[in-house]
């Protein structure tokens, strides 16, 4: 395992409290079906694209990991206090169970992405033996467009991260797609880019299957200190 001497505690300005009439609640197992369309719907309009990405396999993986954040609490929702309508969800893990999967073990021989997440993991951890409940994995955040602009992502981050810090992690991590989301956890929340995979440079099978976009060059890996909390 590498353990970085420069992953330091930061100083994060506090996140500002969400608009009247939003509400950020643990994820229930009931939450699930409408996590599920916030965030599939947030990764088709504003993330990478690649072929062989596939939907009903994402939502089938968003269930799995809903249900997983319901038993152990890593996961948060984002609500209209009005309508109980949800607006925004995260769900994270212990990156010690993404380490361990069949999909993280195997050569990835036919799921580009996975391979690039191994690779860019690669390039930060000396092995891929971690202890439990080092790292909280940051997996996906999603927030409804209608309500894109105020505060709602950075208000989940900050419950889940609180989450982590109460659950005793060391530290988060997350792997970044794009710049928004790049802004959101370096420049918003503190994480600190410890390695970079450019999608251009990034071949699978004898293609580079990512195109690079304005707002895609590259994916980075992320990692905060949870002392700064």
């Amino acid at each position: 395992m590498s353990v970085r001497d420069s992953i330091t505690p930061s100083s994060v300005a506090r996140v500002t409290s969400l608009p009247a009439g939003m509400a950020i609640t643990a994820l229930a197992i009931d939450d699930a079906p409408a996590v599920i369309d916030v965030i599939v719907e947030a990764f088709s309009t504003g993330q990478l694209d690649y072929e062989g990405n596939d939907e009903a396999d994402f939502r089938d993986y968003l269930a799995y990991m809903c249900a997983r954040c319901a038993e152990t609490g890593l996961g948060f929702v984002a609500r209209c206090t009005q309508t109980n309508t949800v607006i925004g969800s995260v769900l994270c893990n212990d990156l010690v169970e993404t380490f361990q999967s069949e999909l993280f073990q195997d050569d990835f021989t036919g799921d580009p992405m996975m391979g690039l997440l191994k690779q860019l993991n690669q390039r930060y951890f000396t092995s891929f033996d971690i202890a439990p409940n080092t790292y909280l994995n940051v997996k996906f955040i999603g927030v409804d467009a209608r309500f894109a602009g105020n505060g709602v992502a950075p208000a989940l981050l900050q419950a889940v991260l609180a989450q982590g810090v109460a659950q005793h992690f060391t530290y988060a991590h997350t792997e970044s797609a794009g710049r928004r989301s790049q802004y959101l956890f370096g420049k918003k929340m503190g994480f600190e880019d410890v390695a970079t995979l450019n999608y251009a440079d990034y071949v699978f099978q004898g293609t580079t299957p990512f195109v690079p976009s304005e707002d895609h060059q590259s994916i980075q890996l992320m990692i905060k200190a949870l002392a700064s909390i």
